[in-house]
């Protein structure tokens, strides 16, 4: 639903949002690799069991690889992410 919504507004926007596969919290360095070849720009993490177990490693190489990141708790910030949003009801 979240990704749904995300790629909506995407379109609207005229940006290519492009989903990342995180089938385990041992695969994040190979997302970031992939997100490297493929150029991101940005970065917009979901909370999930995956992300929030690897939520240190995933804000470290958001940093290393200058990528402007937004997340989905304010937690990601507390760890040292860049921007935190929260959808309200």
């Amino acid at each position: 639903m979240e990704l749904q919504a995300a790629q909506a507004a995407a379109r609207q926007l005229g940006l290519l949002l492009q989903p990342i596969d995180l089938p385990g919290a041992e695969q994040v360095d190979g997302a970031f690799d992939r997100m490297g070849r493929a150029q991101a720009d940005a970065l917009l993490v979901f909370n999930d069991t995956i992300t929030i177990a690897a939520r240190q490693r995933i804000v470290q190489l958001a940093a290393m690889q200058r990528l402007a990141a937004m997340y989905e708790a304010r937690e990601w910030a507390t760890a040292g992410g860049l921007v935190a949003w929260w959808p309200m009801a």
